[in-house]
């Protein structure tokens, strides 16, 4: 699974498909989507654990709609938390 936090309509876990990789934008989806009151889309945070390093990453990426239609595609892991 992966967790959505934050300014989202439903946070929590939400279970990842064996045969099937999830988008940011879908996992902002599936988790009822922002609130568009309180949402700070262009500064949202992703982190993801690093096996091979033994430490946490994080990135902010600007996650806004105009950005959703982009050739780079971000594809979400277990465990990541958005």
């Amino acid at each position: 699974s992966i967790t959505v936090l934050g300014e989202v309509a439903t946070p929590g876990a939400i279970e990842l498909e064996a045969d099937r990789r999830l988008t940011l934008v879908e996992a902002i989806a599936r988790a009822g989507g922002q609130l568009k009151e309180s949402a700070h889309m262009s500064s949202l945070v992703l982190v993801r654990w690093d096996r091979a390093n033994q430490q946490q990453l994080a990135w902010v990426i600007d996650a806004r709609p105009k950005w959703w239609g982009a050739p780079q595609t971000i594809f979400l892991q277990p465990y990541d938390t958005v």
